[in-house]
Parts: C-alpha cells; sequence; structure tokens
C-alpha cells in the first residue's frame, strides 16, 4: 500500500488546510475507511471512495496521524503537518 500525497489547488479556501489523496494497493478497499487524528484525539473518519481517493478539509494548522483500517489490513502515517493555509 502506497500513500500518495497531492498538492491542493490554488483555489482553496485561504485558512483551511485539505489532506487528499488514493490509497492503492489494499486488498479489501471496498470496506476500508481512512481515520485522521490529532495529537489532542480529535478524530474524523471517511470511506475510501472506489478509486481508493480521500479527502479532509476545514482542517487548521497543525500535526496529523492518517491510519487506513479495514479487513485485514491496517496502513498508518504520522506527523503529516499543514500550516491550515495549503
Amino acid at each position: 500500500v502506497h500513500f500518495v500525497y497531492c498538492e491542493g489547488s490554488s483555489a482553496q479556501v485561504a485558512a483551511n488546510s485539505v489532506i487528499l489523496g488514493r490509497v492503492v494497493g489494499l486488498k479489501s478497499l471496498p470496506q476500508a475507511l481512512v481515520r485522521l487524528s490529532t495529537d489532542s484525539g480529535e478524530q474524523w473518519e471517511a470511506m475510501l471512495l472506489s478509486d481508493g481517493s480521500f479527502r479532509f478539509a476545514g482542517l487548521a494548522g497543525g500535526r496529523y496521524a492518517l491510519e487506513v483500517v479495514g479487513g485485514e489490513e491496517s496502513i498508518s502515517r504520522s506527523q503529516i503537518a499543514v500550516d491550515g493555509k495549503n
């Protein structure tokens, strides 16, 4: 499984960050979800779309951890930093 980083467009609203991407190679893709969390315990969840993509918008600046869960596998990435402007 690979996390693919995608830059957001410049047309996005200022003072909000977006984390988006696509999960590839996960055997149980239709049943997987993506969980985004902060060090302070805030969490958001999104189901993967049929092409494996996901999106979290309206994020404040800070560090986030991303986890893909579902089926037989669990994949995570931590220390994703956003500035609240991108």
